[in-house]
């Protein structure tokens, strides 16, 4: 819906009152006419940034496609990308309850390994966990028995890692299984960061 410029608002209106009143309708209703209604849903409108390589790459296929429907494209992909931060979100609390709740059968001399290795600044979580994983795999072995079941998928935590293609399936539990694993060892570590406080 257009409903002109404000200029031209002003023009045509001569007490200021009325010009305000006009403007906050005019503002109102640019709002409202970036939602729209699609499929029984309200659809509110987003601009996202791209580089122009890809701008022209969409606009070439938009030519020679007619059912290119870019806001479904990235909807859906937004919506896969939220579903799986969801899932290794999930994943990660349930490893980082279990670290919590294993800290105190864990000896001394494995803690302090943790802790230290936990501790590093330049490292990322997943280097700092594989190389606990490579030092303490014996020790933490038994404390882990979930991450099994959770990498044969025969405990889904998510319904993300659930696919038909049971290769995708397979990537999708292992990927979760490593933030269970994190979370773990997070759990263990905040437990005995605490533990003299």
């Amino acid at each position: 819906m257009y409903i002109g410029s404000p200029a031209i608002i002003q023009a045509l209106c001569v007490k200021k009152n009325i010009i305000h009143k006009i403007l906050d309708i005019y503002t109102t209703m640019n709002n409202i006419c970036s939602i729209t209604k699609k499929g029984g849903q309200m659809v509110k409108r987003i601009n996202i940034s791209v580089s122009d390589e890809l701008s022209q790459k969409i606009n070439s296929t938009k030519k020679k496609s007619t059912n290119f429907n870019t806001s479904k494209i990235c909807t859906e992909a937004l919506m896969e990308k939220i579903t799986e931060m969801d899932a290794h979100q999930v994943y990660k609390m349930s490893g980082f309850n279990d670290g919590q709740k294993h800290f105190s059968k864990l000896d001394e001399g494995t803690l302090r390994i943790i802790e230290r290795g936990m501790s590093i600044k330049d490292k990322t979580l997943d280097e700092k966990v594989s190389s606990l994983e490579f030092r303490l795999a014996l020790k933490t072995q038994k404390f882990l028995s979930k991450f099994k079941k959770l990498m044969d998928g025969k405990q889904i935590l998510h319904e993300w890692v659930q696919h038909s293609n049971w290769l995708t399936a397979e990537d999708r539990r292992s990927e979760m299984s490593r933030s269970y694993v994190e979370g773990w060892y997070e759990g263990v570590f905040d437990s005995y960061s605490k533990k003299d406080n």
